[in-house]
């Protein structure tokens, strides 16, 4: 939902104007959502591809810093740690229901190789992506 707050009455008077408060932070909340919902779908879209800081940005029409600041507030994370993360969770499939190699995993999933990918796997989970996989189907059988 729609996030509100309560602005002073003097904060909302400008010239010879007085804005309804809770409607100019209603309009301010939607912005930032829809602002945000395009930057996720883009990052969701282009995934397996480089992702720049700037190209996140540009899709929620909106420059580097407030792209970061609405990651920050509505997801309590950073947009390269979001992309990241989800790269991690769409390559488990791959991971688990296939036979292709690390290294056919990470570029896949936008990871510029198999060693970075096993470094930031291992971040993540706790385990090298060999280990995990071998753990959960074994778990399975």
């Amino acid at each position: 939902g729609i996030k509100s707050f309560y602005i002073p009455q003097h904060v909302t008077k400008i010239g010879k104007y007085n804005f309804n408060s809770m409607k100019i932070i209603e309009i301010a909340e939607n912005s930032e959502l829809s602002s945000l919902r395009n930057m996720i779908a883009y990052i969701e879209e282009h995934y397996s591809e480089h992702i720049a800081l700037t190209e996140i940005a540009l899709s929620g029409a909106c420059c580097k810093s407030r792209c970061a600041l609405l990651f920050k507030k509505y997801l309590r994370d950073t947009p390269i740690n979001y992309t990241t993360k989800l790269r991690l969770r769409k390559s488990l499939t791959a991971l688990l229901d296939s036979d292709r190699t690390i290294s056919e995993i990470a570029y896949e999933h936008g990871f510029s190789g198999a060693s970075y990918y096993c470094e930031t796997f291992k971040k993540y989970y706790g385990e090298s992506p060999r280990v995990y996989k071998k753990r959960v189907r074994e778990s399975v059988v």
